[in-house]
């Protein structure tokens, strides 16, 4: 985690800006983890990282998105692998099928915020769909 915060902080703040962050994530995280996560749970994503809601990441906020990235795209990758998700278009990286959508991500409530340190972000491992 560390590695990536230094790599998408272009100006060395020790804070990342939601345009460092876009600009950069893919990129770092390479096309198959990258074709893994949408767009809006990136967003939505940042939005619930940005706990003190100042428009810039620290690193530990950083450390939670990471975890919940990395957590949707391990279940993306072990149920397409399963069968259960598939990816729409060509190869050359589609959105996935049968994957969560925004509403499925973890709400942050304005109530859950805590200034001194980092809250746990719930999983984002949905119920997979049923089997027919």
């Amino acid at each position: 985690a560390e590695a990536g915060f230094v790599a998408l902080d272009d100006d060395d703040s020790g804070l990342l800006s939601k345009e460092e962050l876009f600009n950069g994530f893919r990129k770092w995280l390479g096309p198959k983890l990258s074709a893994l996560v949408k767009d809006d749970e990136m967003k939505s994503l940042w939005k619930q990282s940005d706990e003190d809601s100042s428009g810039y990441l620290k690193f530990w906020e950083f450390s939670q998105l990471l975890r919940a990235v990395l957590s949707a795209a391990l279940w993306r990758s072990q149920s397409m692998m399963d069968g259960d998700v598939e990816m729409e278009g060509d190869d050359s990286g589609g959105s996935p099928r049968n994957s969560p959508t925004p509403s499925d991500l973890p709400q942050r409530s304005s109530s859950s915020s805590s200034p001194s340190g980092p809250r746990p972000l719930p999983s984002l491992t949905p119920t997979p769909p049923a089997s027919s």
